[in-house]
């Protein structure tokens, strides 16, 4: 079966215990946790760990489990303890890290973030056990990389196997930006400012070239502290790193005795002495670098090469009957889960992987399920599949419409490239959905509408003045740009505002064709982005409902008068402007109960949502034992 602790998922309000049960009982009972005493078995929680992260979550089974049958197959075994030993090394340096070696304060953390040391160790050794076994498999067949011996070499003998001793005299480049300048005085002032530093370096180097001692020299005029206190020496070993490209460049082309150039890094220009250069050829030091390198293992981009080879090219499904609810995941190991590669793995398998790598960190989310499942049985309340499927449907298209320009097909290959289908989608869409519906079901019967909530959503919709607004848009919906490889993140911020600028002014225009005698219904037909009016010209069905839109743009309509078109107008998805066409005085009385039915039935929000299962699994007893994650 799939180890006994009890998670504290909500110290104010749960009752937590921690109690140990046997191998023995774990296995006939198939406990795994119990909710107000009412037990939960691996079969129910599996089969909900299946449907919400079976599709998220079974490409990074199937390329461990890859990796594990290349171990497999090399006769490649991990010494007894090697994955615990790494494992208790990270949580040694955590704790030492972030918690001041205080390994209490590290154990409230994992209990307020839903985890025992038990479930969080097997989590972390699900991830590290595959990881070792790559790193063994390529130490097997490992050459030592030229790269890594080069890098060696120059770390330890000096950039080019030379170990360069030096002395520098800094001359500061003091930088002010005056306030408020233009960019053209900005850069004549700084230009000014090179120019003087550059002028005082060459006159010291002119100084030493003359016969002044370097020494004197650097106590005299250096700007750098920490060298001029030693006469000018660099007491650090000179390595590139830390130093701009130019100025490397310059220092090794430079041999024993020689006085450089100025040169500008960290913030001055330096005038170089070289006091002198060891040189150490690669040929004299290559046996015992790569012996120490042998000795050390693989590096990290090494054992990523492993990983890939052995996955690239990987080909997985997840099996019809891993969804499969009729038999029991226990005791049903033959019945196929995955394929990987043409090759069948077991349902079970994949499921104790999963309560192994985070089945203890979403007791929470199981369990607020399944009070939301018991509160709605009590209140006689059910959801079909009808009602889920159509919840489905809009949702899946308004992703589509939103994130993948309407492109179903887009999102079928993005879902491919991260290793879903749509099969997988839907079961953990239909989980989720079903859980929103009961909860909605629930919020609904438990509202209650009274007098000043109809007031005030009179006064939202009809504003002050009491009127019913028909209206027409025209929106171009903002789709901010993909960041492109290296883009920083200021540059990416410069063109997200230079595209928002964009659709701001092609409304801008549309706006000022309409205002100049063009029709406003036909390029609302040619050009509005709002698929629910697009084809009406713009128009709003039924009344103009001030909540659909921001409080910013809604107010800009109620007050317009009849015939008049408002400004240029930011949205939820982009940029619009409105025209109202008719505007009719409508009495309070007249439409108070249309309200209260519209208050009554709108669907609630999802915080709303959120807020219930919340509530609800605030008041539970929850219980689990090390099955949980799979022990």
């Amino acid at each position: 079966m799939w180890a006994a602790i009890v998670v504290g998922l909500a110290p104010l309000a749960q009752q937590v215990e921690r109690r140990a049960v046997t191998p023995e009982e774990a296995s006939r009972s198939g406990l795994v946790m119990t909710i107000d005493g009412q037990p939960v078995t691996a079969d129910e929680y599996g089969r909900w760990m299946i449907d919400l992260y079976a599709s998220r979550l079974g490409k990074r089974f199937a390329e461990q489990w890859l990796v594990r049958q290349a171990a497999l197959a090399a006769g490649v075994e991990l010494p007894a303890g090697a994955v615990d030993a790494k494992i208790d090394g990270n949580i040694a340096m955590r704790v030492r890290g972030a918690f001041k070696g205080d390994r209490a304060a590290w154990l409230g953390e994992l209990d307020r973030t839903g985890w025992s040391e038990g479930g969080h160790r097997e989590h972390m050794r699900v991830e590290e056990e595959p990881h070792q076994l790559a790193r063994e498999l390529t130490r097997r067949v490992r050459s030592v990389p030229e790269e890594l011996v080069v890098r060696d070499w120059e770390h330890f003998y000096g950039p080019q196997g030379k170990e360069y001793a030096l002395s520098g005299i800094r001359i500061e480049v003091a930088l002010e930006t005056p306030a408020d300048s233009a960019q053209q005085v900005v850069e004549t002032a700084r230009r000014k400012v090179f120019n003087a530093a550059l002028a005082r370096a060459l006159e010291v180097r002119e100084r030493a070239l003359a016969g002044e001692d370097f020494t004197a020299l650097a106590l005299a005029v250096s700007e750098d502290p920490e060298s001029r206190s030693r006469g000018g020496r660099l007491d650090a070993k000179f390595r590139p790193p830390g130093w701009n490209a130019p100025f490397v460049e310059s220092i090794l082309a430079l041999g024993a005795g020689a006085l450089s150039q100025p040169l500008y890094a960290r913030g001055g220009y330096w005038i170089v002495k070289v006091d002198g250069v060891v040189v150490t050829p690669l040929a004299q030091v290559r046996q015992e670098l790569e012996a120490r390198l042998v000795e050390l293992g693989p590096e990290d981009f090494e054992v990523a090469a492993t990983w890939k080879a052995i996955t690239t090219g990987m080909k997985f499904e997840l099996a019809p009957g891993l969804f499969e609810g009729q038999t029991s995941i226990e005791r049903n190991d033959s019945v196929t889960g995955l394929v990987i590669n043409g090759q069948p793995v077991s349902r079970a398998e994949f499921v104790t992987w999963l309560a192994r790598d985070r089945g203890e960190h979403h007791v929470r989310d199981f369990a607020e399920h399944w009070v939301v499942e018991r509160r709605a049985s009590e209140l006689g309340f059910a959801v079909g599949e009808a009602e889920i499927e159509t919840r489905m449907r809009e949702f899946q298209q308004l992703m589509i419409d939103r994130s993948y320009k309407g492109s179903r097909e887009a999102w079928l290959t993005y879902m491919q490239s991260s290793g879903r289908d749509e099969s997988g989608w839907r079961y953990e869409w239909h989980r989720r959905f079903r859980m929103d519906l009961l909860c909605e079901k629930i919020l609904l019967a438990e509202r209650v509408v009274d007098d000043a909530a109809v007031r005030a959503r009179y006064e939202a919709e009809y504003g002050s003045d009491g009127q019913r607004r028909e209206v027409r848009v025209l929106l171009l919906p903002f789709e901010a740009p993909e960041a492109q490889s290296g883009m920083r993140r200021e540059e990416l911020d410069a063109a997200i505002a230079a595209a928002r600028e964009d659709v701001r002014m092609r409304a801008e225009a549309l706006r000022t064709r309409i205002l100049g005698g063009e029709d406003f219904a036909e390029l609302a037909r040619q050009h509005s982005g709002d698929e629910d009016t697009r084809a009406s010209g713009g128009r709003i069905e039924g009344r103009f409902r001030a909540l659909d839109y921001p409080e910013s743009a809604s107010a800009r309509v109620l007050q317009l008068a009849p015939g008049q078109i408002s400004e240029v107008l930011e949205v939820q998805r982009g940029f619009a402007f409105f025209e109202l066409l008719s505007a009719q005085s409508v009495p309070f009385e007249a439409v108070a109960a249309e309200l209260r039915r519209e208050l009554e039935r709108e669907r609630p929000a999802q915080g709303d949502l959120a807020g219930l299962r919340n509530g609800l699994v605030q008041k539970a007893r929850i219980v689990t034992t090390p099955g949980v994650y799979g022990k």
